[in-house]
């Protein structure tokens, strides 16, 4: 935080202003003695040519954190007048989207039935995780996006209902 005194601020109000300051912080609630994650490096594949080999070590990283990410995922109960809650939330799904299916990691989806044409040259592939809920599905697009895009990749997530 940067603070800046102005004209109008006596010395005495300044010392109150940070004498006030820890207070100002926030913290998470939390088990203090939990195992704290380590940092690890992105998943990026090094420069040069890419092959099946490389693509589908790719989509591994990339699907298996989706995967993890959709599972952490608590979805946000539905309510509908009448009815009791409904605890797995808005029904429907997530995928992404590659633009490209003549090249590179769309072509390889393709080519490994992983992903669907879609719309001209499109390849889309939908969520893997078994549930009628759609936010662990858009978690793991998510995830799975983050590792493409650090990886060169152009892709982009789309969500439905069902």
């Amino acid at each position: 935080m940067l603070v800046e005194p102005t004209e109008t601020e006596n010395k005495a109000g300044l010392d109150q202003f940070i004498g006030a300051l820890p207070s100002l912080s926030s913290a998470m609630p939390g088990d203090r003695n939990a195992d704290v994650p380590e940092a690890v490096d992105p998943p990026i594949l090094p420069p040069g040519e890419r092959g099946d080999a490389e693509w589908d070590m790719l989509w591994g990283w990339a699907n298996g954190a989706g995967v993890r990410k959709g599972k952490e995922a608590v979805p946000t109960p539905m309510y509908i007048v009448g009815f009791p809650p409904e605890q797995e939330g808005e029904c429907g799904s997530a995928m992404v989207r590659l633009h490209d299916a003549r090249r590179g990691l769309a072509l390889w989806l393709k080519k490994t039935g992983v992903g669907d044409t879609d719309i001209g040259r499109e390849v889309v592939v939908y969520c893997p995780i078994v549930s009628q809920s759609r936010d662990p599905a858009i978690a793991w697009a998510r995830e799975v996006i983050v590792t493409l895009k650090l990886n060169g990749i152009d892709v982009d997530l789309e969500a439905c209902y069902t």
